[in-house]
């Protein structure tokens, strides 16, 4: 990718995410710590089979454009997030506040940088809130008692209150592509290799865990308003159909070789059929993602 090729794909990401409060994914800066940001967008997923997979980065390489941040030659990167939660495991079983809101750690490839992040979801609209930190600072959250001067206060703050502890990592590798579709900043991810393994502490581990999803790619589109028509004539072309996924659920469930974690009784699932919302153009109130 050339010099003014990069500088565009920078400026779009850019777009996509605010430019006013620098929520690229990745910052320019070399140690990647952003000032505290947030965002939203619409998000709706959708599980793909290894030849549907090549069909849609067919069609994203020649409609979209690659994320910056990407490598290159792979046009990917490896994403790993440690996920936060209570020990009666509320988040899995989405009591209460936990049931729209997710805490996690998020790391770009080696990076020796992280994101401290709180992902809210109302249907398809998302809301994430985030901070970038040196991953030396992770410490901090194991502290009783937050520093009202650290970045991070929030987040370690709203960890206690809540109760929350890192219960799982959960890694992937991520084909990113962006583009402007008449007027309107969209990206559209490709996550596969997914894996999990249990948590050491507030740290990164190197083990690459227990495989997720195997034999499928997840494909994320995220757009700030109605649904691109370009992405729906994709999706009936394809006939994909939406579903609801969470990497952590999933991850929960196979890390405890396919049983749910003991706790109150709940008929949620990791993975679950959206139905005939696939075209969906507005953001659904107050229902459970």
């Amino acid at each position: 990718m050339d010099i003014s090729t990069r500088r565009q794909a920078l400026a779009l990401t850019r777009e996509i995410y605010g430019a006013q409060n620098q929520t690229a994914i990745l910052s320019e800066s070399p140690s990647g710590c952003e000032p505290e940001s947030i965002r939203t967008a619409h998000e709706i997923k959708f599980l793909l089979d290894e030849i549907q997979s090549k069909s849609v980065l067919g069609w994203a390489t020649d409609n979209l454009t690659p994320d910056a941040h990407a490598d290159p030659l792979s046009r990917s990167y490896r994403v790993t997030s440690l996920y936060f939660d209570t020990r009666d495991w509320s988040v899995y079983y989405r009591r209460g506040f936990h049931k729209r809101h997710k805490y996690r750690v998020r790391r770009y490839g080696t990076e020796a940088f992280g994101f401290l992040e709180r992902k809210s979801r109302w249907g398809s609209w998302v809301s994430k809130r985030r901070v970038g930190i040196p991953l030396s600072d992770l410490n901090e959250l194991a502290q009783a008692n937050p520093r009202v001067e650290w970045p991070g206060y929030w987040f370690h703050n709203q960890s206690l209150v809540r109760q929350l502890e890192p219960k799982l990592q959960i890694s992937y590798v991520r084909m990113p592509f962006v583009e402007t579709i008449k007027g309107h900043p969209s990206r559209l991810t490709l996550d596969t290799e997914l894996y999990c393994s249990n948590t050491e502490g507030y740290s990164f581990n190197e083990c690459a865990g227990v495989p997720l999803a195997t034999g499928k790619v997840i494909l994320e589109l995220k757009y700030p308003r109605s649904l691109p028509e370009v992405f729906q004539g994709l999706l009936r072309r394809l006939e994909l159909r939406q579903v609801s996924i969470s990497k952590y659920r999933l991850g929960v469930e196979a890390v405890a070789n396919g049983r749910r974690p003991q706790s109150a009784t709940s008929t949620s699932a990791g993975l679950m059929d959206a139905g005939s919302t696939t075209l969906a153009t507005q953001p659904p109130l107050l229902i459970s993602s």
